[in-house]
C-alpha cells in the first residue's frame, strides 16, 4: 500500500495513452543435458513437442535459454515502465510458472546476473535524479497462505545512521481477525534501497520442493512508491510492484510432510489468482475476488483498471515437465486478453498555511508596493462624500441590471447543468463503445483460435493415424492428403491474416456414392460448426469404405477356415 495521503488531501485521476511494452512474455530457462520438449523458434514464437503433435504458441515476445535479464530488462521496455511510474501510473509485473522454472533468478537475480528488481531500482532513481523533489519509498513482505510477513529490518539502518526515525512509517493489513503491519522505508539512494531488499529477500521462507533442495515456499511481493511533484499543489503518485509467485506443484511428489502442507497452502492461493486473472481476461472483475486469499487482498489495487500488468511466464523445457509447461503456456495464451487503460493518479497537497483566506477582490498594488487606498470621492456642501448624484434614467438603469442578474445567473446554471448532463452522455457512450470493442476482440480472438486448433487437429489426424490404417496405393490415402493439404493452406492463411474465407480453399472431396458438399455463406460460428459437421461426414465415409474394402478378404478367411475344419475332420474319422 502507499503512503498514507494526508487527512483533507484529494485524488485524482487521468487517462493516459497505452504504453508501449510487452504485456504477456515466456521465459524458457536453460535447459539440461535431457531431451527438450519445448524451443524458440522465434522472438514471438515458442514450439511443444507433443509426441505426434508439435504445437507453436505466439506471445508479445519469448526469451531464449541463452538471453540474460538485462536484455529481457531491454525487450520489456523497463524506461518506458519506470516513466509510467514517475505519470502516476500503477505498474505490475509477474513471474508466473511451476517450480523450478526461473522465476526467483528472473526477479532477484543472482551474484553475477542482476535481476530485474536490481535494475529497476537503478532506473527508478536515476530518472528521480533528474526531477527535483522526487521521493521513492520501498516495501518488501511475503505471503504465504493467510499470513504477510514483513521481510524489511531498518533497525540495522537506523542504528547506522543511514535512516533515521522518520523515514520509517508502519501500515497495516487487516486479515480475518488479524492485523499485520508492514514497513515502508524512505531510502534516498539506489546503494540503500538495494542492500535493504538484498536483506528482506534473505529472509524469505525456503525449503524443500519436488524439484530441488532450496526453493521459494512463499510469495514474495516488493513495492517502490514514487511520489513526483507536478504542478502546485499537485503531485503523481506511481507504484511499481514486482512479485515472484511461487512456483505450483503437485503436494504428493514433495519428499517432507512441511513441505506438502505448504505446497496445499500454496497451490490454493495460485487457485484463487488464477480465476482473478480469469476475471481480468474477460472484463468482468467484482469485488468479490478480493476476498478470496490474501494474496488477492494485497494485489487488488495494483490488477485493476487503470494499471499496467506484465506477466512473465517461465517454463522447464525438459521432457519430464511438459505438462506442467503446457498448462503455463494455455494460460499465457487466455492472459493476451487482458487490456487495461493506464490512468495517472494525483493527490492534492495541503497548503502550507490552511487557515489563510484569500480575498475575493485583490486591490491594485501602488507604485512602493503596498496596496493603494480606495479613491476617494469629490465632497461639497449640498453632497457629502459617500453619496452619489444620478439621474432618473440611470436609476432606471441600474434597477434594471439588479433584476435582471438572478435571471443571468440561473441561466447560467442550468447551462452549467446541461453541459455536466452531455459529458457524463459522452463518457458513459464512450466507456460502452469501448467495452463492446473489447468484446468483440475477445470473441474474435477464441473463434480464431478454434479454428486453428481444429485446423491442427485435422492435420494430425490426416497424415497421422489414419495413413497408418489405410493402403499405400488406395484412393483413401491419396484422399487423406488432399484433405491435409487443404487444412494446412486454411491454416496458413488464417495465420498470414487474409481475410478471405478459409472453408472455400478448403478442397471437397468426392468419393464412390457421396455427392459434392458445398458449404454455404454463414456467419464465424455456423461456419466452424458446418466445417465439423463436414469432416465428421467423411470420416465416416471413408471408414465405411474401409470395411468394405476388407470384407471380401475375412469372407476368404473363413471359407478357408471351413474346410481346413472339415479336412481335419477327414483325418480324425
Amino acid at each position: 500500500m502507499p503512503p498514507r495521503v494526508p487527512e483533507g488531501e484529494k485524488g485524482d485521476s487521468r487517462r493516459v495513452a497505452k504504453l508501449p511494452f510487452v504485456s504477456v512474455a515466456v521465459r524458457i530457462r536453460p535447459s539440461s543435458e535431457e531431451p527438450a520438449a519445448l524451443w524458440a523458434t522465434e522472438k514471438s514464437r515458442v514450439c511443444c513437442n507433443r509426441g505426434f503433435l508439435l504445437e507453436e504458441y505466439e506471445f508479445s515476445r519469448v526469451f531464449g535459454p541463452e538471453e540474460d535479464n538485462q536484455r529481457l530488462f531491454a525487450q520489456l521496455q523497463g524506461p518506458a515502465i519506470t516513466d509510467s511510474i514517475f505519470a502516476g501510473v500503477n505498474e505490475t509485473l509477474f513471474a508466473y510458472g511451476q517450480t523450478g522454472s526461473g522465476k526467483t533468478h528472473t526477479i532477484f537475480g543472482s551474484a553475477s546476473s542482476p535481476g530485474l528488481l536490481e535494475l529497476f531500482v537503478q532506473q527508478v532513481f536515476d530518472t528521480a535524479s533528474l526531477r527535483a523533489g522526487s521521493a521513492v519509498h520501498a516495501c518488501c513482505y511475503e505471503v504465504l497462505g493467510d499470513s504477510l510477513t514483513d521481510l524489511i529490518d531498518s533497525s540495522a539502518l537506523e542504528a547506522e545512521g543511514a535512516l533515521c526515525e522518520d523515514d520509517v512509517v508502519h501500515d497495516e493489513l487487516f486479515i480475518k481477525t488479524q492485523r499485520c503491519r508492514y514497513q515502508i522505508c524512505r531510502v534516498p539512494s539506489a546503494e540503500l534501497c538495494l542492500r535493504l531488499l538484498r536483506s528482506a529477500a534473505r529472509r524469505r521462507s525456503c525449503g524443500v520442493s519436488s524439484v530441488n533442495g532450496d526453493s521459494s515456499r512463499s510469495h514474495a511481493i516488493v513495492q517502490l512508491f514514487v511520489q513526483n511533484p507536478c504542478e502546485p499543489p499537485m503531485a503523481s503518485i506511481g507504484t511499481l510492484t514486482l512479485v515472484d509467485l511461487a512456483g505450483s506443484e503437485k503436494e504428493h511428489e514433495n519428499p517432507s510432510l512441511h513441505g506438502r502442507k505448504s505446497a496445499r497452502l500454496l497451490n490454493t492461493s495460485l487457485c484463487s489468482l488464477n480465476r482473478l486473472l480469469r476475471k481480468l481476461q474477460t472484463g468482468c472483475l467484482d469485488e468479490s475476488e478480493r476476498r478470496q486469499s490474501v494474496l488477492n487482498k494485497c494485489l487488488w489495487e495494483y490488477l485493476r483498471p487503470g494499471c499496467g500488468i506484465a506477466l512473465i511466464f517461465c517454463v522447464n523445457p525438459s521432457l519430464q515437465h511438459r505438462a506442467a509447461s503446457l498448462s503455463t503456456l494455455a494460460m499465457a495464451t487466455d492472459s493476451k486478453l487482458i487490456h487495461s487503460q493506464r490512468k495517472c493518479q494525483y493527490i492534492q497537497l495541503s497548503p502550507h498555511t490552511p487557515h489563510e483566506t484569500i480575498r475575493q477582490v485583490p486591490s491594485s498594488p501602488s507604485p512602493r508596493g503596498t496596496p493603494a487606498p480606495p479613491p476617494r470621492s469629490a465632497e461639497t456642501p449640498r453632497r457629502p462624500a459617500g453619496i452619489t448624484c444620478t439621474s432618473p434614467r440611470q436609476e432606471s438603469a441600474r434597477r434594471e441590471e439588479t433584476n435582471e442578474e438572478p435571471e443571468f445567473q440561473r441561466q447560467l446554471a442550468q447551462s452549467a447543468r446541461h453541459y455536466e448532463r452531455l459529458r457524463l452522455e459522452a463518457e458513459r457512450a464512450h466507456d460502452e463503445l469501448a467495452s463492446d470493442n473489447m468484446a468483440l476482440r475477445r470473441e474474435c480472438e477464441s473463434l480464431r483460435g478454434l479454428f486453428v486448433r481444429q485446423q491442427q487437429q485435422q492435420i494430425a489426424f490426416w497424415t497421422g493415424p489414419f495413413l497408418e490404417m489405410v493402403g499405400e496405393n488406395s484412393a483413401a490415402k491419396a484422399m487423406a492428403k488432399m484433405a491435409a493439404k487443404g487444412a494446412q493452406e486454411a491454416l496458413a492463411a488464417v495465420q498470414q491474416g487474409e481475410k478471405e474465407d478459409s472453408l472455400a480453399d478448403a478442397q471437397s472431396l468426392s468419393l464412390d456414392g457421396v455427392s459434392r458438399c458445398v458449404m454455404p455463406e454463414k456467419t464465424s460460428a455456423q461456419k466452424l460448426r458446418a466445417e465439423m459437421e463436414y469432416w465428421r461426414d467423411m470420416a465416416l465415409t471413408l471408414q465405411r469404405e474401409l470395411h468394405k474394402s476388407k470384407s471380401p478378404k475375412a469372407g476368404v478367411s473363413d471359407t478357408e477356415t471351413r474346410s481346413s475344419r472339415s479336412a481335419s475332420s477327414d483325418g480324425v474319422l
